[in-house]
């Protein structure tokens, strides 16, 4: 739509959708802009009771959780991390019937990203892991959050919210607006649950959510707990715990999930790229336990590349995040936009601008390496100027002071769980024809809509579809042990 109608579109009655660098900036980059969190947060977290740190449109109260929760961040272990993905690569091999002669049954990589991100979030946030790879006892927890945010998202448009937001992760919505509503108001009871028992396990720091004795460490909501606002010497509370809880265990898995789920998608239908990766990862660490975090992992640069060139592609939330313009207005790409007013950058569509991004549609992780030889013509400093041009317009994690505070989380966690899959295994993707070379559109592929089939009808395009985050499907591939050591974990 943007393509056709210039770089702004009217998406709503008073909602505009910006397409440029510079609006993204003007909107999103200063904490001192005359724009604040529009009206549709109040409801993402309304079944809580409280507003999270994401949707908290105060912006001192927000300062003051958003640095609680960069410390936690800052403070988490790396091992929990590396520990859920040695276990995560030896399930899916397991499952999949993987090993060195043959190749293995068909295995949809959505549902194992999924889960690997849950228990990862789980083990990060609550000290204790949701058990989705090892034990499967909740594996359906990643479909219930969709769901419920499936509602939620569409449910902060309508024009009579504010009547319906109180009812909200009560059995009254559920009664109203059946199933989704009923798995958004289920989703609430269960993040709640989990804060809940992770409060009780804080007065007793040797003992688990289960009640085994452990020693505690500090984890995410250890710091949630203990943070006071410097204003008022008061802790967060109990709703506003509960709304953290919520944000955590979707926010703090999505990102990662669909992002090593599309890395894998287009890595299996670029298999020069898949190769040349694959290659430096299996020589840059010489065994499975060398990878972790650190100056060999810092050495890859393709590794990031490749990571950012899928997120362009399929960013974690496709949509705008709306903003509302305050009383005096304010002016954007040289217009004047005044109180009330909605704005917003779509990543999705400022990722795919050829302004920013030549050939957008194309998976092309040479167009972050400024001193590759992606682009000849120009030479070197054309080349570092493109990059500069596409950093510019980058938003995977918004920007500004209200950018994702688990972007570096996330970017640790795609790049080691990429990295050990790859190491680990040879892949390729699935193909229900006798050839493997000749075959039909598969999960995450497109499905041939009628309408923008530009977009829908590319088999090269990791689909989306947006409900805040991001739905997919797919991709079914199948995996191969490749002949290598694993040192200490054999």
């Amino acid at each position: 739509m943007t393509a056709l109608t210039g770089t702004i579109v009217r998406i709503g009655p008073n909602t505009l959708s910006f397409n440029t660098a510079s609006a993204l900036k003007a909107i999103y980059a200063s904490r001192h802009v005359n724009l604040q969190k529009a009206p549709w947060y109040l409801t993402i977290d309304a079944g809580s009771g409280a507003a999270s740190v994401h949707s908290e449109i105060d912006r001192d109260r927000h300062a003051f959780r958003r640095r609680v929760l960069d410390q936690a961040v800052s403070d988490l272990a790396e091992q929990p991390i590396l520990d859920k993905i040695k276990t995560w690569v030896g399930y899916l091999g397991s499952e999949s019937k993987a090993n060195e002669q043959d190749w293995s049954e068909p295995t949809d990589m959505k549902d194992w990203c999924n889960w690997l991100s849950f228990d990862i979030m789980g083990e990060l946030t609550f000290g204790q892991s949701f058990g989705c790879v090892d034990k499967g006892e909740y594996r359906f927890v990643s479909d219930v959050v969709l769901n419920a945010t499936k509602f939620v998202y569409v449910a902060g448009f309508w024009p009579f919210i504010s009547l319906v937001r109180p009812l909200l992760g009560t059995k009254w919505a559920s009664l109203l607006f059946a199933k989704k509503a009923h798995e958004y108001e289920a989703y609430i009871r269960y993040a709640n649950s989990m804060m809940e028992r992770r409060i009780g396990a804080e007065k007793n720091p040797t003992q688990t959510l289960d009640g085994t004795p452990t020693t505690r460490r500090k984890d995410f909501v250890h710091h949630l707990l203990h943070a006071r606002d410097p204003q008022t010497d008061k802790g967060l509370t109990l709703s506003e715990l509960h709304a953290d809880s919520a944000l955590l265990i979707h926010a703090g898995s999505d990102t990662t999930a669909l992002t090593l789920s599309a890395a894998i998608f287009y890595l299996v239908h670029h298999p020069l790229v898949l190769a040349t990766l694959q290659g430096l990862v299996r020589t840059t660490f010489p065994t499975l336990d060398s990878i972790r975090a650190g100056s060999e992992l810092l050495s890859l640069p393709y590794l990031r590349a490749c990571i950012d060139e899928t997120m362009r592609l399929a960013p974690p939330v496709p949509s705008h995040l709306p903003r509302e313009v305050l009383a005096g207005g304010i002016e954007i790409d040289g217009s004047f936009f005044p109180e009330g007013t909605i704005v917003g950058v779509a990543p999705w569509s400022i990722h795919h601008n050829a302004v920013y991004f030549p050939d957008p549609f194309k998976y092309n992780p040479d167009r972050w390496m400024a001193a590759s030889d992606a682009d000849t013509d120009n030479g070197e400093d054309g080349r570092k100027a493109g990059t500069v041009l596409a950093r510019s317009a980058f938003c995977p994690f918004g920007v500004g002071s209200r950018g994702c505070a688990g972007k570096r989380l996330a970017y640790l966690e795609v790049s080691l769980a990429l990295a050990t899959f790859l190491w680990v295994y040879d892949v390729r993707l699935y193909s229900s024809t006798a050839s493997n070379t000749t075959r039909r559109s598969g999960p995450g592929e497109g499905k041939s809509a009628k309408k923008h089939a530009d977009v829908r009808d590319r088999t090269d395009l990791y689909q989306l579809w947006d409900h805040f985050v991001a739905d997919r499907e797919g991709p079914v591939v199948q995996l191969k042990r490749a002949n290598v050591s694993l040192g200490e974990t054999e």
